[in-house]
């Protein structure tokens, strides 16, 4: 009797273990496709001057879930990798805050993904470019740039 209630004791807790493991899975599952959905896909713009040094006027990055358009050439997306990484940084807008590392394959791009003055930001670890993500409050940043810049 005792070998019994053992063996279902021992059952219920592998379901329970099994069923808590296949909820965790499922929801970073989940995050990971809520982030890449409402933070990386979308319109990219890089600004000379604004945490960019190195460039001058604007570049320019579309990420599809299948597909990346920069400078009019389109690359085909295998799969796009999101790893959790805590960075920080600065730059003349204030604090960096990144949550994320993407890579993008195949071509192996890889991006710090964060957060400055509550804009998106996308931070190519290959070059150094700050990316923002389009919004409107992006836009007005950007249109009081140029009225200062002018």
């Amino acid at each position: 009797m005792n070998n019994k209630i053992a063996l279902v004791s021992f059952i219920a807790i592998s379901l329970a273990v099994g069923g808590g493991g296949w909820w965790k899975l499922e929801a970073r599952k989940t995050l990971i496709e809520s982030t890449l959905h409402n933070e990386v896909y979308g319109e990219w713009v890089a600004v000379g001057g604004i945490c960019n040094q190195d460039i001058e006027g604007i570049q320019g990055i579309d990420i599809f879930a299948d597909h990346t358009i920069r400078e009019g050439k389109r690359d085909d997306i295998a799969e796009i990798n999101l790893v959790e990484k805590a960075f920080s940084s600065e730059c003349e807008l204030g604090p960096l805050k990144f949550d994320f590392e993407i890579s993008i394959m195949p071509n192996e791009e890889k991006y710090l993904l964060g957060k400055v003055n509550g804009l998106s930001i996308l931070k190519s670890s290959d070059t150094g470019v700050m990316y923002f993500k389009m919004s409107r409050d992006f836009k007005q940043l950007y249109d009081n740039y140029s009225r200062n810049a002018g």
